[in-house]
């Protein structure tokens, strides 16, 4: 059963903070709360001691994303204060230079996903990073850098289809390929997804039906694999010229449009 999470790092101002949105986006109709570890670092303390105690008493689930540059004390700290209700914890990859060009540093990341994953043994909490690796071939070229993570059960990935859709529409690899075909091509299991449109060339973080993505084809395709986690909607009023009250009743109606297409939270 998935649940319906808003990305609370996008809708904070001076005047807002992030515990001041979650009883506002649970009257919209959200049962589930994603935070980014490097947003809450920035919130003043009590915002986000607010923020724990608040999901905590709404009983909401909740993902941390972010990149292994917060640290794992850091990180960690976060999880204990949210706990018993974080569902999963996901990471931007990391990229490295190198003479054949930027490539993913899954060295780099493999070891914290691995620490995290054994600190959180007990929890149930899924770990994984986003966009990565994207198809079996990506999964075999970094296999032996990914060997201490990759077959562990709780390891997954979160997949962001405003990415996807700017694959499929303006990169050569992906030239023909269907969103169920992207679906099906993914390697891990998919433990969060990030929901927003974009015209398929720029990274606008839009509403549903700002931009060209078909969201009832990726309903269709997430269900096909089986996807079950947190459904993130992503809308970033800054990233397409907006601002967070201009873009609050797109918060409430991008909601509507994907219960529609997925109404079993």
């Amino acid at each position: 059963m998935i649940s319906y999470a808003t990305s609370t790092w996008c809708w904070t101002t001076e005047q807002i903070r992030v515990d001041d949105l979650i009883e506002e986006f649970i009257g919209y109709g959200y049962n589930a709360m994603s935070f980014s570890t490097a947003h809450l670092k920035a919130q003043p303390e009590d915002a986000v001691r607010r923020a724990a105690e608040l999901v905590k008493q709404h009983n909401l689930p909740v993902t941390f994303h972010g990149n292994t540059g917060i640290g794992f004390d850091q990180l960690m700290e976060y999880v204990a204060m949210f706990s018993p209700r974080v569902a999963c914890i996901t990471f931007d990859a990391t990229r490295a230079k190198e003479p054949r060009g930027m490539l993913y540093d899954a060295a780099e990341m493999a070891p914290f996903i691995r620490a995290v994953l054994d600190a959180t043994a007990d929890t149930g909490i899924l770990v994984g990073v986003e966009d990565f690796p994207l198809n079996r071939e990506a999964a075999d070229f970094y296999g032996d850098d990914l060997a201490a993570v990759i077959d562990d059960p709780r390891f997954g990935m979160l997949v962001d289809v405003g990415h996807m859709n700017m694959y499929l529409t303006s990169e050569r690899y992906y030239a023909g390929m269907s969103i169920a075909d992207y679906f099906n091509a993914l390697p891990l299991p998919v433990i969060e997804l990030h929901l927003h449109d974009n015209n398929g060339y720029q990274d606008q973080h839009g509403w549903f039906g700002m931009g060209t993505l078909d969201f009832a084809a990726v309903a269709d395709a997430a269900r096909a694999i089986g996807f079950q986690g947190v459904s993130t909607i992503e809308i970033a009023p800054g990233m397409h010229g907006s601002t967070p009250d201009a873009d609050r009743p797109h918060a409430r109606t991008t909601l509507e449009q994907w219960k529609t297409l997925w109404p079993t939270a």
